[in-house]
């Protein structure tokens, strides 16, 4: 029986957004009520509020709080739920970068993990057995301005300052510390976990481990009619003053947008005209005219915390 609460963690760059997606996908085709939590919704259910004390056991009192609420939300409900670096990273970014003692970090993670374990949840950890590796890879496919972000936020975290690191390398032993932590929670965890190495095999090869243990069947996705896909592609811009254009090509038998959010970003079939964004919690539906012929894209889906992004789009 699947679990009503899947927690998806691991280092940036290693798929839990797209693992999220893709198991919320897969559990909707298997006819299951399902609600996908992407970790930057500005509506998140334990994050969307900042914490507006001085303390830490102030903090924690308020994390913990919010963690039971969502508990409680998700036993009286018939969804499965998935959060997406919710369990161990999100928080290990708030604590081990304003550099908390360690213990206290460990403890206030069991402390969630209690709050959680009536729920029977399971953990998908997605490992990485070389950080570095890791975050170089990621930074190469988000580009230079995911990288300097990072870096600048650490540079003047604690952490940072505390161990006299800066720049690129204080950023590489940030994530290895980070992962340290992680590989030391989830030892400890009382909850249900499945480890998958990313570093080794196939992607099909790890979904298929991850949808058999959790007893979900997995449907391919049909393929698409000859020259269907050519009747999206193209260059599309948003209604707004000074936005900047996007362009939709085909790739590799699927569709990809540029110039949107990440580079090379593929769009999921979902139905006739609708694309899911491959890991966003965002949709892609395409307008045409009498004729048959695409006239535009409007965006669907929660908003972001960091991003007013366009929701409508011009084709041009």
């Amino acid at each position: 029986m699947t679990p009503s609460l899947l927690l998806v963690e691991g280092l940036p760059g290693c798929g839990k957004s797209t693992t999220a997606q893709f198991l919320a996908r897969q559990l909707e085709l298997a006819c299951r009520s399902v609600r996908w939590h992407y970790e930057q919704e500005a509506n998140h259910p334990v994050f969307a509020q900042p914490y507006s004390g001085s303390t830490w056991q102030g903090y924690f009192e308020d994390r913990l709080g919010r963690w039971a609420a969502f508990a409680a939300e998700v036993k009286a409900g018939t969804e499965v739920r998935i959060l997406e670096s919710a369990l161990f990273q999100t928080p290990l970014l708030t604590l081990l970068r304003a550099d908390v003692e360690t213990d206290i970090i460990l403890r206030y993670l069991a402390l969630v993990q209690d709050v959680l374990r009536p729920l029977g949840p399971m953990v998908l950890y997605l490992r990485h057995p070389r950080p570095d590796e890791a975050v170089h890879r990621i930074g190469d496919r988000r580009g230079s301005r995911w990288v300097s972000g990072h870096v600048q936020q650490l540079d003047v975290s604690p952490f940072a300052v505390a161990r006299r690191i800066s720049g690129m390398p204080g950023l590489l032993a940030y994530w290895r510390d980070h992962a340290a932590m992680c590989e030391r929670a989830l030892t400890a965890s009382p909850l249900r976990t499945l480890v998958v190495d990313v570093a080794t095999g196939t992607w099909d090869e790890r979904r298929q481990r991850m949808l058999d243990t959790l007893g979900v069947p997995w449907t391919k996705e049909p393929p698409t009619a000859p020259g269907y896909l050519d009747r999206f592609a193209g260059t599309y811009r948003g209604a707004g003053a000074g936005s900047r254009p996007c362009a939709i090509d085909v790739h590799a038998g699927g569709l990809r947008v540029n110039g949107l959010l990440w580079p090379d970003n593929p769009l999921l079939p979902r139905a006739e005209n609708v694309f899911d964004l491959e890991s966003w919690p965002l949709r892609a539906e395409f307008d045409e005219d009498g004729h048959g012929a695409i006239t535009g894209m409007r965006l669907t889906g929660p908003d972001l915390q960091w991003s007013s992004l366009e929701r409508a789009f011009i084709r041009l």
